[in-house]
C-alpha cells in the first residue's frame, strides 16, 4: 500500500488527527472536513486540505498538509507555492495554516528561504517517528490512538519482534474503537501495511500471524488478504517462469537483455527505468542488482 493512501483514509476519517500531529490543539474543536484538491495551475493534487466544515468560525484557517518520506530540498517551496495556489482558487478562505509532516529530523532539509514562516507558525512540521513513537500518551481516544499506531508502523525500520509486538496494542486499541467500520478499516490498513513492509511473507505467514488475534477473525475473506495472496500467486508464477529461462542458461534475446543489466545499473540508471527500457520485470532486475 502506498503510504499516501493511508494518510489519506486516516485523515478523511478523522481530520482532527492532523491538528493533534501538528500539535493546533487549539483547533480540534472546530469541525473539518478532509479533502484532496487538484491545483489547476499545476495540474496536480494536493496531499490533504481540511477545509472548515459547517459550523466553523468564519476565521477558521484551512489547513495544507504535505507529507514526505524522503528528503527534498524543495519540500518547504512546493508546501508554500500550493498553498498560494489555493488561496487564489479559494478566495473566500482568509486564513491558511500549513502543516509539513516528515518521516524523522533526518530528512529534514530546513526551511530556507521559508524560515520565517516556519518560526512564526505558519508552517507547522512534525516528525511522524517522534510523535507517533508516544502514541499511548499522545492519543487517549481509541481511534487516534489506533491511527497513531498504524503510522508507526510506516515509519520504522523492519523488525518483526517490535512490529509483532506493536500489533498486541493495535488489537486492544481496535476493540475498544466504538464504530465497526473504523475497526475494518483499521484492521484492512494493518494487513496492507504490515505485507508492504514485510514482502517476503507467504499467504500462509499472514494467515497465522492474525489468526493470533481475536480481532482479525472476521479478515480472512477480506479484500486486503485476498489482494496479498493474488500478489504472491501472481509472483510465484511468474518467478517460475523466469527460474526456467535462466536455467536455459538465458539464452537469445532474453540472455543479450540481462547480460547489459549490470553495466546499465554501473552508469547509474535506476531499477525502474532500465525494466521499462528492456521490457523486463522490475523483480528480476533488483534480483540481478542484489547479486552485483
Amino acid at each position: 500500500m502506498k503510504t499516501d493512501t493511508l494518510f489519506y483514509k486516516l485523515l478523511e476519517a478523522h481530520p482532527a488527527l492532523l491538528l493533534r500531529l501538528a500539535d493546533l490543539h487549539e483547533l480540534t474543536t472546530i469541525p473539518y472536513r478532509f479533502h484532496s484538491i487538484e491545483l489547476k495551475e499545476k495540474a496536480q493534487r494536493t496531499d490533504g486540505i481540511l477545509l472548515p466544515d459547517d459550523g466553523a468560525p468564519p476565521d477558521a484557517p484551512v489547513i495544507v498538509s504535505e507529507f514526505q518520506f524522503w528528503a527534498d530540498k524543495l519540500i518547504y517551496t512546493r508546501l508554500v507555492s500550493e498553498t498560494a495556489l489555493l488561496h487564489l482558487q479559494l478566495p473566500q478562505y482568509s486564513r491558511f495554516q500549513m502543516v509539513l509532516v516528515l518521516r524523522s529530523r533526518a530528512i529534514d532539509t530546513d526551511a530556507g528561504v521559508w524560515s520565517h514562516l516556519r518560526t512564526g507558525g505558519a508552517i507547522h512540521v512534525v516528525y511522524l517517528d517522534e510523535v507517533t513513537d508516544e502514541a499511548e500518551t499522545v492519543a487517549t481516544d481509541p481511534a487516534e490512538q489506533a491511527a497513531m499506531l498504524l503510522m508507526h508502523l510506516t515509519v520504522t525500520p523492519p523488525n518483526r519482534a517490535q512490529d509483532d509486538a506493536l500489533l498486541l496494542k493495535l488489537s486492544d486499541t481496535i476493540s475498544r474503537t466504538k464504530s465497526d467500520a473504523m475497526r475494518k478499516m483499521f484492521k484492512d490498513l494493518f494487513v496492507s501495511l504490515y505485507v508492504s513492509k514485510y514482502k517476503t511473507l507467504t499467504i500462509d505467514e499472514v494467515r497465522a500471524m492474525i489468526d493470533t488475534r481475536e480481532i482479525f477473525d472476521d479478515i480472512h475473506e477480506s479484500l486486503a488478504v485476498q489482494q496479498y495472496g493474488e500478489e504472491v500467486a501472481a509472483k510465484a508464477k511468474l518467478e517460475g517462469k523466469l527460474e526456467g529461462k535462466l536455467e536455459g542458461k538465458l539464452e537469445g534475446k532474453l540472455e543479450g537483455k540481462l547480460e547489459g543489466v549490470p553495466s546499465l545499473l554501473n552508469l547509474g540508471l535506476s531499477v525502474q527505468q532500465i525494466a521499462e527500457a528492456l521490457k523486463l520485470p522490475i523483480d528480476l532486475i533488483q534480483d540481478i542488482q542484489r547479486r552485483q
